[in-house]
């Protein structure tokens, strides 16, 4: 991963979802958490998964995301 500002997401469904569309990702803009990587970083960030129409699950669910390694050699 490049250093960098990033914001992180977790949806229940990736079915018809372009990451890379910004128009798409706009209303969940709020619901994503910011992180800042530098190199040699290593994070743990907990996320509240966004619930779309495409849910298989029932509740509101957090999920832990850990294992970002940045390695610049």
């Amino acid at each position: 991963m490049v250093p960098a500002e990033y914001r992180i997401f977790s949806r229940d469904s990736d079915v018809d979802f372009d990451w890379y569309d910004a128009e798409q990702l706009k209303p969940y803009e709020s619901k994503g958490v910011r992180i800042s990587v530098e190199e040699g970083d290593r994070k743990t960030v907990q996320l509240t998964v966004i619930e779309t129409e495409n849910a298989s699950r029932g509740a509101s669910e957090t999920v832990e995301y850990s294992g970002w390694r940045t390695d610049f050699s």
